[in-house]
């Protein structure tokens, strides 16, 4: 046991993981996935930039012309994916993600934040070193000297994929895991079954599962395991294949039944690392049989003063800064707030000392979640959903914007980021209290529609219509049927004069 805990403590283990070689063929399946994922995202927003960044789309525009941006990380992100000069491409992605991605304001949704984490990890990481223009050029003109090219190897340290995994998936499992465990629905069995019942979180009909209550509290509960035990077991080889199988299956789910998909198809992209590595060797010998192999990598570490690894050094530097920094996100210690109320009762003259530390926790805080994307991940949990009881929509001439459907489900324009702003932050628990919110939103969404649609907004009214919403956190029998049954109800209008808009919401008839 005392061996154990040296191993941990000493982050010897670290040491087997640097060591430890495996096919790279991993690495450049990912690359290629994920880059190609992040890609389709970044299209979105590129098409959809006016209702993200204008503050009234079309006719008010951003203070910054995004698009060059926007275009110029579209370009970077299809050079990365073809893996030429992947290096820098990682660079150029890593910092234009950071410039964008922390634009989008309310539009930010949980998988920007892995985009981000995942980015910054794969700047110290050959993901060129396989399935890329780099590995061709390398061989032929031996550029990668120039740390432009990331050169050919058929092996690569172990390491390579853990630290991206832990980034991109353990971590963010860890985090989520604190807030489910605070969650009636998810400690119920219902984490699943709730968000997939509710028509403004669900793309798919699908009642006859949800009826079964079983099978939904027997996934509820598998999917709450599988996040609580992943952190702690992923790099374990006996683990990798159950985890990979059920860590697939539960993001095809997610794929199918919520509007989210680029988050569900890119951490599908970093599962591809949990592939054992049996699997690799299988396919390498398939397709390159009569590959040599490369030279031992450990030699060719940077190795001075006496024999000082510095780049595992920097491998166990940057393992220890990504667990601190999520320690600090995830429980903000030490400083409770009881703490901080005892203390400065008891010892006045520490109140001073005591503010400014908390300060320097927040900046810090501030600092992960922008740059490193390391920040709390409460998602799908009771606070989306605890007096959601309505929810609001925009039609033009009787027919319904596309936001939502009849059915009250995300339609075309909902989607990822859009989705996120439309559904929890325009609309949302206790809407009514949050009015100017609601009515810049539905003014916003009416103006970025009408001029995609060719309606000229000089003179022009949009109604505005709800829906109520039945949230349970108790299992009911089909529940989403009968949100979905409910009809909308007009409830006020939009009314544009020479391209300014006057929203009048009938409250007194929705309370």
């Amino acid at each position: 046991m005392m061996a154990f805990f040296k191993n941990i403590i000493g982050l010897k283990f670290i040491n087997k993981l640097y060591d430890k070689r495996i096919s790279s063929r991993g690495l450049g399946l990912f690359r290629i996935f994920f880059a190609l994922n992040l890609f389709f995202e970044v299209l979105w927003i590129y098409r959809s930039k006016a209702l993200y960044f204008d503050p009234v789309p079309f006719l008010e525009p951003s203070s910054v012309d995004y698009s060059t941006y926007l275009f110029l990380w579209l370009v970077v992100l299809f050079l990365m994916t073809l893996g030429f000069a992947t290096r820098i491409m990682s660079i150029l992605n890593y910092v234009l993600g950071v410039f964008i991605l922390n634009a989008v304001g309310s539009f930010e949704y949980h998988m920007d934040y892995i985009y981000m984490a995942v980015s910054f990890i794969i700047i110290f990481i050959p993901t060129g070193c396989n399935l890329s223009i780099d590995t061709v050029l390398s061989r032929k003109y031996n550029w990668e000297k120039f740390f432009v090219f990331d050169r050919s190897l058929t092996k690569v340290r172990v390491l390579n994929y853990f630290l991206i995994v832990l980034s991109g998936i353990a971590m963010i499992y860890f985090d989520s895991i604190l807030f489910k465990l605070k969650s009636q629905s998810w400690t119920g069995g219902l984490g699943l079954w709730l968000p997939a019942s509710l028509p403004p979180a669900t793309i798919f009909d699908h009642q006859w599962i949800l009826n079964q209550e079983y099978f939904m509290k027997f996934f509820g509960y598998l999917v709450f395991a599988f996040e609580g035990i992943f952190p702690f077991v992923f790099f374990l080889k006996r683990f990798r294949l159950p985890l990979l199988i059920l860590g697939i299956l539960l993001h095809l789910g997610i794929l199918i039944v919520f509007p989210i998909p680029y988050f569900a198809l890119g951490v599908m992209s970093l599962y591809i690392l949990m592939v054992p590595v049996s699997y690799w060797n299988v396919l390498d010998r398939f397709l390159s049989p009569n590959a040599e192999s490369d030279q031992n990598e450990i030699g060719e570490s940077s190795v001075f003063n006496g024999g000082v690894n510095w780049k595992l050094r920097g491998f166990k530097l940057l393992f220890v800064a990504l667990i601190a920094l999520q320690f600090n996100s995830s429980f903000n210690f030490p400083l409770s707030d009881s703490i901080v109320a005892y203390v400065k009762k008891e010892h006045p003259g520490f109140s001073d000392s005591i503010d400014g530390l908390k300060q320097k926790k927040k900046r810090v805080r501030l600092f992960t979640k922008h740059y490193l994307g390391i920040t709390p991940h409460g998602v799908f949990v009771d606070g989306h959903f605890t007096n959601y009881d309505q929810y609001f929509n925009v039609s033009f001439d009787g027919n319904l914007l596309p936001m939502y459907n009849e059915k009250g489900m995300p339609d075309e324009l909902l989607k990822g980021g859009s989705w996120a702003n439309f559904n929890f932050r325009v609309n949302g628990t206790n809407v009514l209290t949050k009015k100017e919110s609601l009515e810049n939103g539905l003014m916003r969404f009416s103006s970025y529609w009408a001029q995609k649609n060719g309606i000229d907004l000089q003179d022009a009214i949009f109604e505005i219509v709800v829906k109520k919403l039945e949230a349970s956190f108790t299992w009911e029998k089909d529940l989403l049927n009968r949100n979905a049954a409910l009809p909308w109800e007009e409830v006020g209008t939009i009314q544009w004069k020479n391209n300014k808009a006057k929203v009048n919401i009938n409250y007194q008839q929705i309370e």
